[in-house]
């Protein structure tokens, strides 16, 4: 059934230069950029992610261990032989406290590392994915995060829902997502899927009563102009659009992924706000937010699961009342996982001290890289870690979109 085209509306406001030509170039490249960094990011991932947990490398465990094995074969050559000797059980008492100790150590250094992000491009090779949970599951990390819905509103997964198939959402590479999961379980982790909320141009495009309108007319309300990549923006008052985030979070839940971590679920960013429609509504804009969360909070805690709600505390801080339409924190029935750069930690503080206050823990997403997009050194890392271990915090992903850490 061909689906009915809608009118959109084109203005000309701007965000920057997109052409046509160059997108297609960048898509292109960007793709075999984000294959080859999955092969190199490993080369520089030990050190970073070892100062990440606070854990010592093995250069530096081995030396330690010489330099003590030394220590102890000078000791024992001056003692006379009978005070040298221990008992098989002494020996066997020390070895289990030792184990004890150095596991105690592990645990309170690994303390919220929740685990990292890892790049789609290796989702549908199971011999590179086994290899890299492996490695992942050496160095400590406890869960994997995967994205499951993009910001262009593109279904990552083999999804079965009746939108996203109507919707031509499902991209042509997309992964088994049972398949992912159980590998990520089998690896002793928990498996973790982010999915994009009202950011979804494909849906709103295709299902017109999804979608925000151009004030109340037909017209599709976009984030930009068209000839720039203006897109539009699910409905956050449609009881469809909400029900179609839920949908989606319930079936990554039954393939088995045990946390979803949802971002975008706000009204929408980008130009031209002033004239966005959302039909004959009678809730306020806050009350129709947090209607959306409890919806996917009922369908995920159904099936056993656990979600969280992103929060880019400088938006939140400066832009609250459009995105949200008033102060979010103050719904405290919903878990929030708030996302910080290396060189913007300081900008969380505020928004993370007011949900502890409340007695309430946060997610935190730590995109591991700087300003200038330059990998962020393991000892930076390490620094920002600490420093979160300090308030209320749930679990710590790190973040980069090549999957260098």
């Amino acid at each position: 059934m061909v689906n009915k085209q809608y009118k959109i509306k084109r203005y000309k406001n701007i965000y920057g230069n997109n052409g046509g030509s160059s997108k297609a170039i960048k898509v292109i490249l960007s793709i075999a950029a984000v294959v080859l960094c999955c092969f190199l990011g490993w080369a520089v991932y030990e050190p970073v992610y070892n100062a990440f947990v606070g854990r010592e490398s093995e250069e530096e465990v081995s030396s330690s261990a010489d330099e003590k094995n030394k220590e102890e074969s000078s000791s024992s050559s001056s003692r006379p032989d009978e005070e040298s000797k221990i008992s098989q059980e002494e020996n066997s008492a020390l070895s289990a406290e030792k184990e004890k100790a150095e596991e105690e150590k592990k645990t309170a250094k690994n303390k919220n590392v929740g685990g990292v992000f890892i790049p789609n491009a290796i989702l549908n090779n199971p011999a590179h994915l086994e290899s890299f949970l492996k490695d992942l599951k050496e160095k400590g990390c406890t869960s994997v995060v995967v994205e499951a819905k993009n910001a262009m509103g593109e279904v990552l997964y083999l999804s079965e829902n009746e939108t996203a198939i109507k919707s031509l959402a499902i991209v042509a590479n997309a992964f088994d997502a049972k398949k992912v999961a159980g590998a990520i379980r089998d690896a002793n982790m928990t498996p973790v899927a982010k999915i994009h909320g009202f950011r979804d141009g494909i849906a709103a495009l295709s299902n017109s009563d999804f979608a925000v309108k151009y004030y109340d007319t037909t017209y599709i309300w976009l984030d930009n102009s068209a000839e720039l990549g203006g897109r539009g923006w699910l409905n956050p008052y449609s009881a469809q659009s909400g029900e179609y985030i839920a949908q989606l979070a319930g079936e990554l839940i039954s393939a088995g992924f045990k946390e979803i971590i949802v971002d975008s679920l706000h009204y929408p960013m980008g130009v031209g706000r002033e004239k966005m429609g959302f039909g004959n509504v009678s809730d306020d804009r806050l009350t129709a937010i947090s209607a959306s969360m409890k919806k996917i909070e009922e369908k995920v805690k159904q099936k056993g699961g656990k979600v969280s709600f992103v929060l880019n505390p400088p938006d939140y801080e400066t832009d609250s009342k459009m995105l949200y339409g008033g102060d979010i924190l103050n719904k405290k029935e919903h878990l929030y996982a708030l996302t910080t750069s290396i060189d913007g930690f300081d900008s969380i503080k505020n928004t993370l001290e007011k949900i502890n206050s409340a007695g309430r823990e946060a997610d935190i997403i730590l995109l591991s890289y700087n300003y200038d997009g330059s990998q962020a050194t393991g000892e930076k890392l390490k620094l920002i870690v600490d420093e979160l271990r300090k308030s209320n915090v749930g679990s710590i992903y790190l973040f980069n979109p090549q999957g260098i850490y």
